[in-house]
């Protein structure tokens, strides 16, 4: 009997159908030595599918694509593009066969693989492809990328399995007819079973630790083959045969004792240990001057190799400590891991590379210091990014080279600008624009004015349209697209914040000449913009599925402030939609993964921070006065305006007009009468508050939901905002009518749990002695944050006991269909990836009993 499967053949048995027909993702799923790549092994011998099978390592810097070009051959080569990628990943989706891609490791994979797995699982329900990647579950934080990729797997067809430690008969079973008392033996290794095979094969009477086992069975070689076995310790991925033999004089003899001792695997592709917790043991137990030496071996024999892959290299550099050979193959690193779009790897190579960057030239030093922001602004690590910036462009100026320094300058501007210093942003763009014409580098001086007519448009300051006409005129000039295209999205924006319809046109034009020039970076970021004001003018037709291939496109590509702003506005549609747990959950993800620096929290704070006032949380004041105090000195409008409309409502809520007036006041020069929605929001709540404007609406306003209420047609303002799906705005304006519609306002705040404006409501109508009120918050809504159905709640009761879709549909009478629609309404208003993680989250809000 093979034990390594034992309490396994069911996860087997669900491995094999999934590949039996049709396309699906395959999660597997354990702590280190659990026996994942044993099940996959096993799987790989038995499935009639064709096998395309790779695995990711724990490197310093994984070489982009890592475990994919081991999965689809040699001839992805290691400059391969994404591009290129995809087109060999396509050709496996239209397969006929029934084929499956097995990438083990993938909590190691880097950005380029996880974008193409992302790519690839949610085109996998047409094809016959499944997909089958392992990971360690076991201290994956909220933060891992690999997070990412399992949310965004949340709506494709799927199967997961957990597998978990060995019980204490399986243990008794391996144990059998050895030294062991079974009981001891489980204590011991907590039925991993790595671990208990380890023990059984050393076969000593042990209480030491089971890294322990691992090196008594080494200590067994003779000093040759406890070399070879140190070597291989520092090589995570595990050497080629020719390494192998150009490194051992008795290569054979040395691999075949190793491997009979359980210790090595010969794979067709070199050699490696039999478990990474085997390799780590040994790593472990090398001396730091040894194991310095042993990388160093290494690194010697890659540099003679034909092909050099720079990740590689870096990775045997920085432990071998050979810093030539670091400062040489650090930046090519860094620039292939940025070409492939594997961003969180370009950044590993730029942090080995800083501590000893004072050993490059003071020009390749600005040009690494220069793209490591750059690097960290696309991580959203703006603070940093500036930090960084502000070294190249001290370098830059000490070099004398203008051209170089105006880009520096540019980058610069664009860090503070995201940052949300709009003061510093200009100062530093305005110095760009001048060193780019000093230097008659158009190109330079394009970038620049461009960059100034954006901040003059969000910062509404200055003459606006007079530097876009002329950012658009040099950009022409230039014949440099991706600019032009930014220069008409913006003339967009800044045409629609005045009530200009046309502006969406320039802004449609910009989305489709960036798309077909095909800069990905600036077509994601005006298509943002276009998103944006689609939301801002309350033109939320498909836009949630806008908003999420937007994220993915911008996730595919590391373009995370982009994702960042999506993602916010993402929590801002599904506020309006009524899906305010699922919102609150982004927001807080959002927040955390946030460096603090001010521009992205005015996206954020001001949406989270009204969510709380309407639920009358007490902190919803100091967030909303802070983020407030904070936009006002950034000078940002379009955060302003969220922070403002945010204060605005809590200040209505909890009756401090003096609060509201403060808000009228500093925004006065920027309310003009007839305009878009984003300021005739403004102007409604300033309404509620009773807090005067003059005029409070002009005649050429756009009837909108809050123009509509202005104007004293509340009724016509009800219906606008129930076809818009916005609940809480619509049950605002019906307390405005006759008691009957105050009645049934009343019922919707509270179903929403808008409990603030529902105890308003409730109060005003007690004074005016209507009668029949509801009962109030039931005990139920209090504990249903996420505003589930009766018949979702008792589903959800049903997931907590662990049964099936097909156990609750009989349970409940149900068909399996409708309960199937009914856990996806669930998962989706627990903003959960499956149903496991719906149960925790259904019992940390308390409505799982």
């Amino acid at each position: 009997m093979d034990t390594r499967l034992l309490e396994r053949s069911d996860q087997l048995d669900m491995l094999l159908k999934a590949t039996a027909g049709g396309g699906s993702v395959v999660l597997v799923s354990g702590e280190a030595g659990v026996g994942k790549t044993a099940l996959v092994d096993a799987f790989v011998s038995r499935t009639k599918a064709r096998i395309h099978r790779g695995a990711c390592d724990d490197l310093l810097m994984q070489p982009a694509f890592g475990g994919l070009r081991e999965a689809l051959g040699a001839g992805l080569q290691g400059g391969t593009s994404m591009d290129e990628l995809l087109a060999v990943v396509n050709k496996l989706l239209t397969q006929v066969r029934q084929t499956a891609l097995v990438i083990e490791d993938v909590h190691w994979a880097d950005d380029a693989t996880l974008d193409v797995l992302r790519y690839l699982t949610r085109r996998v329900a047409n094809s016959n492809l499944v997909v089958l990647l392992t990971y360690r579950d076991d201290g994956l934080d909220v933060r891992h990328p690999l997070r990412q990729l399992l949310s965004a797997m949340a709506t494709v067809p799927q199967l997961r399995v957990e597998l978990k430690p060995l019980s204490p008969a399986a243990v008794s079973e391996m144990a059998a007819g050895t030294r062991w008392e079974p009981h001891e033996l489980h204590e011991l290794t907590g039925g991993n079973p790595f671990f208990v095979t380890e023990i059984l094969a050393g076969n000593e009477v042990l209480s030491a630790p089971v890294v322990d086992v691992v090196l008594a069975r080494v200590q067994k070689l003779d000093d040759e083959g406890i070399d070879l076995l140190e070597q291989l310790a520092v090589m995570p991925t595990g050497a080629t045969h020719a390494f192998i033999n150009d490194s051992f004089d008795r290569a054979h003899d040395l691999l075949v004792d190793a491997e009979r001792r359980g210790l090595l695997v010969d794979r067709r592709d070199g050699v490696a240990f039999r478990h990474e917790i085997a390799r780590r043991a040994v790593e472990q137990s090398i001396v730091p001057s040894r194991r310095r030496l042993l990388n160093q071996n290494v690194l010697d024999w890659l540099l003679k190799q034909p092909e050099l892959r720079p990740a590689a290299v870096l990775q045997y550099a920085v432990e071998a400590g050979d810093i030539d050979k670091l400062l040489r193959f650090a930046p090519l690193a860094a620039a292939e891991a940025t070409n492939a779009g594997a961003h969180r790897q370009a950044l590993i190579a730029f942090e080995a590379l800083m501590p000893h960057v004072e050993g490059l030239s003071p020009d390749e030093r600005a040009q690494c210091y220069d793209d490591h922001a750059w690097e960290l602004h696309l991580a959203g690590r703006f603070l940093e990014a500036i930090e960084v910036g502000e070294q190249a462009i001290a370098l830059r100026e000490a070099v004398g080279h203008d051209i170089a320094h105006a880009r520096s300058l540019i980058r610069q501007a664009r860090h503070l600008y995201v940052a949300g210093e709009l003061l510093k942003t200009t100062q530093v763009v305005e110095r760009a624009v001048f060193v780019a014409r000093s230097a008659g580098s158009l190109a330079e001086a394009a970038a620049a004015e461009t960059l100034l007519a954006i901040v003059s448009v969000t910062g509404h300051q200055g003459d606006a349209a007079t530097l876009l006409d002329r950012a658009s005129e040099t950009s022409a000039t230039s014949g440099i697209v991706e600019l032009q295209a930014v220069c008409a999205s913006f003339r967009g924006v800044h045409r629609t914040m005045r009530g200009d319809a046309g502006g969406l046109a320039d802004m449609r034009s910009a989305v489709d000449l960036a798309s077909s020039h095909g800069d990905s970076q600036t077509a994601l970021r005006v298509r943002v913009n276009l998103l944006e004001t689609a939301y801002l003018l309350h033109d939320w037709r498909d836009l949630a599925e806008e908003f999420e291939k937007a994220a993915e496109f911008g996730s595919r590509h590391g373009y995370w402030h982009n994702v960042f702003v999506v993602e916010a506005h993402r929590a801002m549609l599904e506020i309006r939609q009524g899906h305010w747990a699922v919102a609150e959950r982004r927001l807080q993800r959002l927040t955390d993964s946030s460096d603090g620096s001010a521009q992205p929290a005015l996206y954020t704070i001001p949406t989270l921070g009204r969510l709380l006032a309407r639920r009358g949380d007490p902190g919803a004041e100091q967030l909303l006065s802070d983020i407030w105090g904070r936009a006002l000195v950034l000078h940002s409008l379009p955060g302003s305006v969220h922070a403002a409309a945010a204060y605005l409502e809590w200040a209505w809520l909890n009756d401090r007009q003096d609060v509201a007036a403060r808000i009228r006041d500093a925004l006065l020069s920027e309310l003009p009468a007839a305009t878009a929605p984003i300021f005739t929001e403004l102007r409604r709540y300033l309404a509620r508050a009773r807090v005067p404007l003059e005029p409070a609406v002009d005649e050429a306003a756009p009837e909108d939901g809050f123009t509509l209420a202005l104007r004293g047609r509340s009724a016509a303002a009800a219906d606008y905002w129930a076809r818009l799906g916005d609940q809480y705005e619509q049950a605002l304006e019906l307390a405005e009518l006759d008691d009957d519609s105050a009645r049934r306002a009343l019922g919707i705040l509270e179903g929403l749990g808008a409990m603030k404006p529902a105890a308003r409501l409730r109060a005003v109508l007690k004074s005016r002695g209507v009668e029949g009120l509801p009962s109030g918050f039931r005990p139920r809504n209090r504990e249903n944050p996420a505003n589930l159905t009766e018949r979702q709640l008792d589903i959800v009761r049903h997931l907590v006991k662990g049964m099936t879709n097909a156990q609750i549909a009989e349970e409940l009478v149900l068909s399996v269909r409708t309960v199937e629609h009914h856990v996806a309404a669930i998962l989706q208003k627990l903003g959960a990836p499956n149903r496991r993680t719906a149960v925790e989250i259904a019992t940390r809000l308390g409505i799982a009993g």
